[in-house]
C-alpha cells in the first residue's frame, strides 16, 4: 500500500495509540524495551551502537524510540536491523 509522507506519519501514530495508548515519545524506558521486540541480531547491533557512541541511558532510549517509530512507519510488528 502506498502512503504519502504525512499519511505514513498519521498511520504510524495511530498504530502507536492502538498498541500502547500513547505515542512512542511518551512511553517510559522499561516499557519501550518491551515494545521494540528486537531479534538477537538487532539487539546486538543496538548494543554495539550504544558502546561505540557511549550513549547515556536517555540516548539509548532515544535510539529505541526512533527504531520503533521507523518500524511503525514501515508497518512492521518488530524492530529489525
Amino acid at each position: 500500500m502506498y502512503f504519502l509522507p504525512y499519511q505514513r506519519i498519521c498511520y504510524a501514530r495511530e498504530q502507536q495509540l492502538q498498541r500502547q495508548g500513547e505515542s512512542n515519545a511518551r512511553v517510559d524506558g522499561a516499557e519501550l524495551e518491551t515494545l521494540c521486540q528486537m531479534d538477537a541480531a538487532c539487539k546486538r547491533l543496538a548494543e554495539e551502537i550504544n558502546q561505540q557512541y557511549q550513549l547515556s541511558g536517555r540516548g539509548f532510549h532515544r535510539l529505541l524510540r526512533v527504531a520503533r517509530t521507523i518500524a511503525d512507519m514501515a508497518d512492521e510488528k518488530t524492530v529489525s536491523e
